[in-house]
C-alpha cells in the first residue's frame, strides 16, 4: 500500500487491474463518522435537535468529529463522540473501535493501526426530552 493523505489515499492492491484508486481524507473521515454514529448508545446531539433533524433525515446519525492521519506509514483514527448517560462508556468505546476497524477492512481493505475514541460528553436523554 502506498499512502499520502495530503493528496488522497492511494490503493494499489491488485496486479491484474491497471489504474489507481484514490480516496480523499474527507471520505475516510466520513466513513469513521458514519460508522461510529451507527453504534448503539453513541449520541451526538441533544434529543431536541435530533428530533427535528431526525424527521427530515431519519436514516442519518451524526457523531461529533473524526480525523485520520498517517503516522510512520500507519493509519491512525481519532473519533470524538458523545455517549448516552447510563451506559457502559468503555464498552461503547470498544464497540466503536471494533466497528471502525471492521468497516475499514471490509470497505477499503485497509488496516488501522490505532483507533482512539475520545468521549466528550454524556447525554441524558431524559433531561433533553424535558427541555424540548
Amino acid at each position: 500500500m502506498m499512502a499520502n493523505l495530503r493528496s488522497g489515499l492511494k490503493l494499489n492492491s491488485s496486479l491484474t487491474v491497471t489504474g489507481k484508486v484514490s480516496i480523499s481524507q474527507k471520505a475516510l473521515e466520513k466513513i469513521l463518522e458514519l460508522t461510529a454514529g451507527n453504534v448503539e448508545d453513541v449520541n451526538e446531539m441533544s434529543n431536541a435537535f435530533q428530533n427535528i433533524f431526525g424527521t427530515k433525515f431519519p436514516e442519518v446519525r451524526l457523531v461529533h468529529s473524526a480525523a485520520i492521519k498517517l503516522v510512520n506509514d500507519e493509519l491512525v483514527a481519532d473519533i470524538y463522540i458523545n455517549v448516552n448517560y447510563g451506559v457502559n462508556v468503555i464498552q461503547t468505546s470498544y464497540k466503536v473501535q471494533s466497528e471502525v476497524i471492521n468497516q475499514f477492512k471490509e470497505m477499503l481493505d485497509l488496516d488501522l493501526s490505532k483507533v482512539n475514541v475520545h468521549v466528550l460528553d454524556l447525554i441524558d436523554e431524559n433531561i433533553s426530552d424535558e427541555k424540548a
